[in-house]
């Protein structure tokens, strides 16, 4: 019997351990997800910025893509709040390189827009701000298939740990 009991305690723990980490490497993934989303809307905000013709079409655009870079941090701060591991630091420190790079390159694009000069405007958005983008969407893309691997390993334990209980209560 007390072996039973303790096969189901066991069991128990093994799946409230990979509750926690379904809802943290969930959470991360969404959190995730939502920073490229805010990513691609800054990206879209900036190309408009480029485009106009008015200071207030200009400054629509600059608000616009300033909001978005604020929800991007905002989510990246929660994120980093959450706890990472060695590698997912590792992966947020690259991405915090990338963005320091990217908000040079934005107030230049801005200031070049606020000019009316977009084809320079065009060429930094092009040539400097899109492959630092694309880093940065790579590395989130990278750390949601982390999560994905998480989720698989901690679901591999939990059934190689029950069928250790399993067989232990059977051979008892």
């Amino acid at each position: 019997g007390a072996l039973l009991v303790g096969a189901m305690l066991g069991q128990a723990g093994s799946r409230a351990a990979l509750l926690d980490t379904l809802q943290s490497t969930g959470r991360q993934s969404d959190e995730a997800a939502a920073m490229r989303l805010a990513l691609l809307g800054s990206a879209v905000a900036v190309r408009s910025m480029g485009l106009q013709t008015t200071v207030e079409g200009v400054q629509k655009d600059e608000a616009e893509a300033k909001r978005q870079r604020a929800a991007y941090l905002a989510e990246r701060a929660k994120l980093e709040a959450g706890g990472l591991d060695a590698t997912e630091r590792e992966m947020f420190a690259r991405l915090a390189e990338i963005d320091g790079q990217m908000d040079k390159h934005f107030k230049e694009a801005v200031d070049l827009a606020a000019q009316f000069n977009g084809e320079q405007a065009a060429a930094v958005i092009l040539t400097k701000i899109d492959p630092l983008l694309a880093k940065a969407n790579a590395l989130l893309g990278d750390f949601i298939q982390l999560q994905t691997a998480h989720t698989a390993a901690a679901v591999a334990q939990t059934h190689r740990h029950n069928n250790t209980v399993l067989t232990g209560v059977t051979v008892a």
